[in-house]
Formats: structure tokens, sequence, C-alpha cells
């Protein structure tokens, strides 16, 4: 197994997201989970986001796309403008759902899991989500068990979706977590269900790896990244080179690097 390093068990317990801001900003990581100060902004995309994967879990039992929404947005107000961005994902959500529909029918149900969270130790073993001594942990949209113990991972994308290849770390981490925690399966496959592509037919699929692949090459290849990640917290500096993707960042309004940066874009029109 991989030795980490002092960073990585520091910071510790990690998951896509925060490896991701690690990854791309460490004054943001510092600001959401060292100082842990509020966000000053919620992005429309994240609400919408969150709202939309409420209305699939609804939906799933037999709930129309009218009723789900109406309980989703009980839960979580939107505004006019996120309804009706909600509007212009109905259709790829109901085809999604209807094709998911037939999909357990096909290869058989044994387990649905729908937003659940699962949590691996420092040995890459299964512990409880919330334990101290977990080391990753990942909350999974949506998986099926199927009758040949294959776990079918899916993971709903609201905004734009350039290629696979842009989540891979993500799935193959949700690989990593279904491995370990749901017991007897014989391999795993991760998928994107972009929301905002409604002509998408077919969910983006990774290729199918089988429980030795995650246990020799994705979870040694896991506490790798986490190293690789961690170093760049050194220092948590925020040195932005573009306003992408700091339009997304919670703490935009107050980064002096970014205002900077937005202003000097101004200027230069």
């Amino acid at each position: 197994m991989v030795q980490l390093s002092e960073l990585a068990r520091k910071y510790a317990p990690w998951s896509a997201t925060k490896l991701e801001q690690a990854k791309t900003c460490p004054a943001q990581f510092e600001r959401q989970y060292v100082l842990k100060h509020k966000k000053e902004v919620q992005a429309q995309d994240n609400r919408v986001g969150i709202v939309a994967h409420r209305i699939i879990e609804l939906m799933l039992p037999g709930l129309s796309f009218v009723d789900a929404q109406e309980t989703a947005i009980k839960e979580l107000p939107v505004t006019s403008n996120e309804s009706a961005e909600l509007q212009c994902h109905r259709e790829a959500i109901e085809q999604f759902v209807a094709r998911f529909s037939a999909f357990r029918q096909r290869e058989g149900e044994k387990q649905l899991f729908i937003e659940q969270k699962w949590a691996i130790d420092f040995d890459g073993n299964a512990i409880e989500y919330a334990s101290p001594n977990a080391f990753f942990r990942g909350i999974v949209d949506l998986a099926l068990l199927s009758n040949a113990n294959d776990l079918w991972i899916i993971d709903h994308k609201s905004g734009k979706v350039a290629d696979l290849t842009y989540k891979s770390a993500q799935l193959d981490s949700y690989a990593i977590l279904g491995s370990a925690n749901v017991p007897n399966i014989v391999g795993t496959r991760s998928g994107i269900n972009a929301l905002s592509n409604p002509k998408a037919t077919r969910l983006q699929w990774s290729n199918y790896i089988d429980l030795n692949q995650i246990r020799r090459g994705l979870l040694p290849w896991l506490f790798e990244y986490v190293n690789q990640c961690a170093s760049n917290l050194r220092t948590f500096d925020a040195k932005p080179k573009k306003p992408w993707p700091c339009n997304w960042c919670p703490y935009s309004p107050s980064c002096v690097p970014y205002q900077g940066l937005t202003n000097g874009a101004k200027k230069g029109k």
C-alpha cells in the first residue's frame, strides 16, 4: 500500500470534491475545510442540481415529474429562473427514469442505493461515513447491485459535461467505495447521467472494473492521488489565472486575487 503523507493524513477524510479543491485552489480549501467559513454565495447550478437529484429520487418509485418537482421545491425553494432551468431538465429526467426502470428489469435488482453514503478507512476497508477514522468518503447518487453481483454506479450531472474523462477520478473513487462497502460484488461500472442533454439516449459509462483491478490498481492510485493533491496545501495561496472556475467559488466576492483578475478583464475590454 502507498504510504500517505503527513498532509494527506492531516486533512482526511477526503472526498472527490475536496481533492479537486486542494488541486485547483488551496485558498478555497482553507476557507471551506480548515477555517470553515460560511459560504458567501451559492451557485444557481448547485441548487438546481440538488433539486434535480431529489426529483429523480422521488420519481424512481413511480411519482410523476410534476408531483416530484412539487415535493422537491417545498423542501428546497427555488427562484423563478431556477424553476425555468429545472423545466429544461424535465425531458432528460423523464427519459432517464424510464431507461433506468427498463435497465433494472433487464439486469435484475438485488439492492438499490440512492444518495448512499460510503467511506473507507486508511487500510481501504469499509467504515462508517461519519467515523473520525475515515480516510475517504463519498455520497453516490444512484447505484444498482444486479443479480450478477455487478455494481452499477450512476452520477447525475445537471451542468455541462464535456466527456467522461473530466470526472474519471470521481467515478474511480466511487468504484473503490462501492467495492469496499457492498459485500460479494464481482466488479463495478460507473456512468454519468448528463441532465443538461435531453437528446442523450445513453449514459457515458466507464470501463468495467473487476474486484481484483480495484484492490490492486485503483486503491493504490487513490492513495497516490490524495498525496499529490495534498502536497498543494503547504501554503494556502490563491493564484487564479482566469475567471473560470472561480466564478463558481462560494468565496469569490471577498477573494482579492479573483477580484483583481475580473477587474483587469473588464478594463481590457
